[in-house]
């Protein structure tokens, strides 16, 4: 992942990774296998085309900081990933899988270029070079964006591709390129950094802050007073994340977002680390790697359906409550939040709503996963607080089994629980 204060040169060793990077690099890895084995796991699909973008590619190689080993950069870690995930796609397959992938490595140095195709010839991705697979391209992402879409859309109707866009900063991406891939490409993804201290540090109400907002597509659409009168790194970032999240669901064009930092225990320095998609699924995927990675992942806000919403009895200033770090006590903040806040939603839904409908309407505000619905509705379901029919007319009894088609009611005779209410 390609930094500004990282150098690669011909024949020198490679610059040293930052701490807080390895953790982008494990959840890029992580996300990338577990995101084939999702939309493959049907076995009659034996073709999958997939376009895996890096806008801001880097050099490829790093050295660990502490240790000195080499340590593989997002184009090695983007080939690396899909490729053990289609041999172990494989493995479970009687009839052969084909993961029919492009790997486009923008790279606005040209110095930087030449280190990586050599390091991608040295490691044994010279035929893929040859064929046209990996495509090295020099140039600024947003120059290249329009060449690489085309791509995508005459190479199959349904587009698939993930976008890493890890910009130094928050400059080089702005929002009306977000909006035109998701207009595109509607089954395209994107993973962006969000450099939010250093967005932070410079927010001011001043003509050099307005245009650089101008730059990014949010001039006038921020609320500058809110985020200067915030004291203290967790308040500014809390007013941060509550101001950006709506304009990111709107200013984008994408539906459904993850809007958490990234952060490490060995570092102060903080990212927003943002993935941006068309469908809810995509989404609770990776809302569901920040649970397994719960070292790395935090918000300001909430557990429960207004993670952003202010309460003052919850702050932090107030209270003493740390972070909110996706760990065993967020998980079980998190449920006990919805088992009180998801029977006063169903509740005034009269004629139900479906499992799915719930999800999407409700995702982007809390940083709970899908499995943890189900959880607490298996608990709602225990106590006769709702009902649960599937399509054929059953009753479900555990909330594992809820599938995203099952409706969900408040029961006709309302349970203690309502009636207290």
């Amino acid at each position: 992942m390609a930094k500004k204060e990282y150098l690669w040169e011909v024949g020198q060793p490679p610059p040293e990774l930052h701490v807080h990077s390895l953790a982008k690099h494990e959840v890029l890895r992580t996300y990338l296998n577990r995101y084939l084995k999702v939309l493959v796991s049907n076995p009659q699909i034996d073709r999958f085309r997939l376009t895996l973008i890096d806008g801001f590619s880097g050099g490829g190689l790093y050295l660990h900081a502490i240790t000195k080993k080499e340590l593989a950069g997002s184009p090695l870690i983007f080939l690396e990933a899909t490729q053990d995930a289609a041999r172990e796609i494989n493995i479970e397959r009687t009839k052969p899988f084909t993961l029919d992938a492009h790997y486009f490595f923008i790279e606005e140095n040209p110095q930087t270029l030449e280190y990586l195709q050599k390091l991608l010839v040295e490691r044994g991705y010279e035929a893929l070079l040859t064929e046209g697979r990996i495509k090295p391209l020099q140039g600024e992402f947003a120059n290249r964006a329009n060449d690489v879409i085309e791509f995508i859309q005459q190479k199959g109707r349904k587009g698939r591709a993930i976008f890493l866009l890890d910009q130094y900063g928050f400059l080089d991406v702005p929002f009306p390129l977000l909006r035109q891939i998701f207009s595109a490409l509607p089954n395209a993804e994107v993973i962006l950094t969000f450099a939010v201290d250093a967005f932070g540090n410079f927010l001011t109400d001043s003509p050099q802050t307005r245009s650089r907002l101008a730059k990014m597509g949010l001039d006038g659409r921020l609320n500058l007073t809110r985020i200067a009168a915030a004291k203290g790194a967790s308040d500014r970032r809390f007013s941060i994340q509550a101001e950006l999240s709506p304009i990111f669901y709107k200013e984008s064009g994408a539906r459904f977002y993850t809007p958490f930092f990234i952060t490490s225990r060995e570092s102060n320095r903080d990212y927003w680390l943002v993935h941006l998609s068309m469908h809810a699924r995509a989404r609770d995927e990776m809302v569901k790697l920040h649970w397994q990675l719960q070292n790395h992942f935090r918000h300001n806000g909430g557990a429960g359906l207004n993670m952003l919403g202010y309460d003052p009895s919850k702050d932090q200033a107030l209270t003493g409550q740390p972070d909110f770090n996706f760990d065993a006590s967020a998980r079980e903040l998190s449920i006990r939040s919805l088992r009180e806040e998801l029977p006063e939603l169903i509740i005034q839904r009269r004629d139900g709503v479906s499992f799915q409908q719930l999800l999407e309407g409700t995702c982007n505000t809390t940083p709970a996963s899908s499995d943890i619905y189900r959880e607490v509705l298996d608990e709602l379901l225990v106590n006769k607080d709702i009902t649960v029919t599937g399509k054929d007319g059953g009753q479900r009894r555990k909330g594992g089994r809820v599938k995203g088609t099952d409706v969900i009611q408040a029961p006709r005779q309302p349970s203690l629980f309502f009636r207290k209410k």
